[in-house]
């Protein structure tokens, strides 16, 4: 790993992501384990820049580095298994339209995807020194970057998948969809679990 960090080759994976995702999704069979193990790298910065973007809009106190520090491998934490869950079910939607057992490389994929949230932090901290509405700018930017990483993996997924990028849109929208209608149907079984419990009261 360190010939390989040292050879500079893992600059072409941001390289790619930037610019053409469907090539960035062609090197991953040919290096497996490096884009795997880059991929959790990426993760890791992801988080480290997003905790030090929301630090930068709260008010620094005696915990600051704590909260940095311990905020930074939660949220690499539940970015890995947000990460995990979402390519097993964008394999599933694949396997329905016909394809998947991908796995591996969506999981590449969507953490490589993520990368462009790393442009969060000097954004926000230009806003943050102008003091030009820094909250409104940072949920915006979010959401353009958010935008800009489901770009990303939908020209990903068409790709390791070889399908269209009509279909690939789909396979990312159905798990979001699946979740959305789960957490609907369990609210609403618990509002009438409630509703029945204090009628019979």
């Amino acid at each position: 790993m360190r010939e390989y960090l040292r050879s500079l080759r893992w600059i072409d994976y941001y390289f790619l992501v930037l610019t053409e995702p469907r090539k960035l999704a062609v090197l991953f069979p040919r290096e497996e384990k490096a884009s795997f193990t880059m991929g959790f790298i990426t993760l890791a910065l992801v988080a480290l820049f997003d905790i030090l973007s929301v630090s930068l809009l709260g008010r620094q106190t005696a915990h600051f580095y704590d909260r940095i520090s311990y905020g930074w491998v939660f949220s690499f934490i539940l970015l890995a298994l947000q990460v995990a869950v979402l390519a097993s079910l964008i394999d599933a939607a694949c396997q329905l339209l016909g394809k998947g057992g991908n796995v591996k490389r969506l999981v590449a994929l969507l953490s490589f995807a993520l990368f462009p949230r790393t442009l969060l932090l000097p954004l926000v901290f230009i806003v943050r020194v102008l003091n030009f509405a820094p909250y409104f700018f940072f949920v915006f930017f979010s959401l353009g970057l958010t935008v800009w990483s489901a770009l990303i993996a939908v020209q990903g997924i068409a790709e390791i998948n070889s399908i269209g990028t009509g279909r690939s849109l789909t396979a990312l929208l159905l798990p979001f969809v699946f979740v959305g209608l789960s957490l609907f149907f369990l609210a609403l079984l618990g509002v009438l679990n409630l509703a029945g419990y204090l009628s019979s009261i």
